[in-house]
């Protein structure tokens, strides 16, 4: 598993930690810093992130590819449009909860996501509520 760290730069322990949430081992966290300029082009932004990423098409399209999104919203929401087109598929995504009693505040990775079952439990959800009849 490859992980493309959108964030804060992962603490060994923080790295363990999401190796035992994995099916498997993780071969490598690729460091994508993200600080967006208010001002600037946040697409444009992101494309110059990820065009420092260079794995083959049958890493993105394998499922060997997880994400640990910025945490601005915008910029994570435009992050998860980017690796849909080159996966075909949404991504498996990091959460992270905050430590209490931590100063200054540390955050502990506890799951990860699998975006494209979730896409897949709405649309299920969608097509069962399409056959129910409407008064």
């Amino acid at each position: 598993m490859i992980l493309l760290n959108f964030s804060h730069p992962l603490l060994e322990a923080q790295r363990r930690q999401i190796e035992t949430l994995l099916p498997g081992p993780l071969e490598e966290v690729i460091e994508l810093r993200a600080h967006f300029d208010h001002e600037g082009d946040f697409v444009g932004e992101v494309q110059a992130l990820c065009a420092r990423v260079s794995l083959p098409p049958e890493a993105w399209e394998g499922g060997q590819v997880i994400l640990n999104l910025p945490g601005y919203a915008p910029a994570a929401a435009i992050v998860l449009a980017w690796a849909h087109g080159l996966m075909g598929h949404f991504p498996t995504i990091v959460r992270w909860v905050p430590l209490p009693g931590t100063a200054p505040q540390e955050y502990w990775p506890v799951e990860l996501i699998n975006l494209q079952e979730t896409r897949e439990q709405a649309r299920l959800r969608r097509s069962q509520a399409s056959s129910i009849p409407r008064l």
